[in-house]
């Protein structure tokens, strides 16, 4: 109740008070306080803010294997992406949030999970519509595995020829697209193409 009666401006002001705070009282490191200030900027009207804090809360649960936090981290920084206007920033932000949180997913629900699927197939879309290559190549092998974990076989062999199309020869990327390639084309009963 008391909340409610607070005007947005000052609730705004208030969070990036809290959030400013919070960060002089850990001038060594705000990493035990990352979740909370993602929060306070959220809250405060300061997206870039709290993606970075998000993120760094994410990436700190995963590196403790708590990939259920971790995920949920990420889908708060994807909500506050989301409500920023549109553009190639937008784009950017959204697309290192998703790579970041594929690990994680994978993690938690293994290679043939739904979401991670989406969470790759969002991934490819917008590295595409950004022309990062290699963002597009490193979301090609990721599907490809999917795929393949799922038993979507055929798809796989397409997603991973696309993969290999865009890879750099003798890249580490472009031994994944190989082995995506050669393991999809022996799986469907090829297995000169997948020799080759």
């Amino acid at each position: 109740t008391a909340y409610g009666q607070v005007s947005p401006p000052r609730r705004w002001l208030l969070h990036r008070r809290i959030a400013q705070g919070l960060e002089l009282l850990h001038p060594d490191g705000t990493d035990q306080v990352a979740a909370q200030l993602a929060e306070q900027y959220a809250r405060g009207g300061r997206p870039e803010r709290a993606v970075a804090y998000y993120r760094r809360a994410a990436d700190l649960a995963s590196r403790v294997f708590a990939h259920a936090e971790a995920i949920r981290l990420h889908k708060q920084a994807l909500s506050v992406v989301r409500g920023m206007p549109s553009g190639v920033d937008k784009d950017s932000r959204e697309l290192a949030v998703l790579q970041a949180m594929a690990a994680p997913l994978n993690a938690r629900y293994g290679y043939a999970s739904a979401e991670l699927q989406q969470t790759l197939e969002r991934s490819i879309e917008l590295a595409q519509a950004l022309g990062r290559r290699d963002d597009l190549a490193t979301g090609l092998v990721a599907l490809n595995t999917t795929q393949f974990v799922q038993g979507r076989t055929a798809d796989s062999h397409r997603t991973a020829q696309r993969a290999l199309a865009l890879a750099e020869p003798g890249s580490q990327l472009s031994g994944h697209a190989h082995f995506g390639v050669g393991g999809s084309a022996l799986s469907m009963g090829r297995p000169a193409e997948g020799l080759a």
